[in-house]
């Protein structure tokens, strides 16, 4: 097994799967047709999860000779849409980590 295969098990460790596909571009995936609970996914609350849930981008841009690194909150909606903007491997602008943000009012 390669080292990318191998970090890809270990991203998808919980899952109860060994059908770890690589995709034509190259990219690892797991294709899930049910949740953890055994119940089918439902369009409606994937996409209105996937909408309000906000996510934090950095993003690598060199402004007068000087590399700085600025941080967005990106909500689920606008992610498509802000990220095709970083989309031509720039040397000088650059994406370099979106993390997930927690859904607000779990309560």
């Amino acid at each position: 097994m390669t080292d990318d295969y191998n970090k890809v098990v270990k991203i998808f460790k919980d899952k109860k799967t060994t059908d770890i596909q690589k995709d034509e571009r190259g990219v690892y995936f797991v294709r899930a047709e049910k949740d953890e609970n055994g119940n089918f996914f439902n369009p409606g609350h994937l996409i209105s999860f996937g909408e309000n849930t906000d996510y934090l981008i950095r993003v690598m841009k060199v402004e007068n000779q000087k590399t700085c690194v600025y941080t967005y909150r990106v909500s689920g909606r606008e992610l498509v849409s802000f990220i095709s903007k970083y989309s031509d491997t720039s040397t000088t602008e650059r994406i370099i980590e979106i993390t997930k943000c927690q859904p607000q009012n779990l309560a």
